[in-house]
């Protein structure tokens, strides 16, 4: 009997650091190239992106021509921690832009220096970073 409460409080422990570890990953919005393209459901395309966790970034634009994709660049990023998710923007000419979204189990923090905060509108304040490159606004 021992033995076998050890060997479960082993495996918890063993669990419980895979779980800290996995979650300490520190991971950024994706790069355009990262961004499959397919039709949109209403018109238009739906964008992902897999990360190698087999999380999925997801984002649409109704409005969108198939070159669009090769025509956008990262903008900025909001942490949005109240729903559990990260907001990649970005932006070209006309139409073409996205916004792509990770939702998480649980909240985000920030990592790195490019991260400023930001007041909304409705008085919030968010984890906020910008461009040019997406790399920069890293999170874990």
């Amino acid at each position: 009997m021992a033995i076998g409460i050890k060997q479960s409080l082993a495996g918890f422990a063993f669990m419980a650091a895979l779980t800290g570890h996995a979650h300490s990953a520190v991971i950024s919005c994706p790069s355009v190239s990262d961004i499959k393209q397919a039709p949109g459901e209403y018109g238009g395309f739906a964008y992902t992106a897999q990360l190698p966790n087999g999380q999925q970034w997801t984002g649409e634009n109704p409005m969108a021509d198939e070159a669009d994709l090769g025509r956008v660049v990262f903008q900025e990023a909001y942490i949005v921690n109240a729903k559990n998710f990260v907001a990649c923007d970005y932006v070209g000419k006309k139409a073409a832009g996205m916004r792509m979204v990770l939702k998480t189990a649980s909240p985000i923090r920030p990592a790195g220096a490019a991260w400023k905060w930001q007041r909304q509108s409705d008085g919030t304040v968010l984890p906020h970073c910008v461009g040019p490159n997406p790399t920069q606004c890293t999170f874990e």
